[in-house]
């Protein structure tokens, strides 16, 4: 299985040391990013566990970190407001690893079949 992340309009809103104010992680204890693939991570999903939800963030949260201030939140609701909304799209793609000699190989697969 794997999933494509893509971000747009996301507020950077740094703080001094240049980290953002608000952020997020992809799990990486069930994830694994696809090397050479910008915001693609893959897992193996066994028919036992077919019918589960996976949550690809990590604790399933988007963190606002406490130096967010009056003015950040202007900043987005004017950005939203102006129809540049920030957003986090997930794209689950599914491929039968049986004939597949690796991750890369099945997301070569996945991505011509769509």
């Amino acid at each position: 299985m794997f999933v494509k992340v893509t971000e747009a309009n996301w507020p950077t809103a740094p703080k001094a040391d240049g980290t953002r104010k608000i952020s997020y992680s992809i799990d990486s204890s069930k994830w694994t990013p696809l090397e050479g693939v910008n915001g693609v991570y893959w897992r193996h999903v066994y028919p036992s566990t077919a019918d589960q939800a996976f949550e690809v963030l990590t604790r399933n949260e988007v963190a606002v970190d406490s130096s967010w201030n009056k003015q950040d939140a202007k900043d987005i609701r004017e950005a939203i407001a102006e129809g540049r909304a920030p957003t986090l799209t997930f794209k689950a793609y599914a491929i039968q690893a049986d004939q597949m000699t690796d991750e890369k190989e099945a997301w070569d697969n996945v991505r011509d079949s769509n």
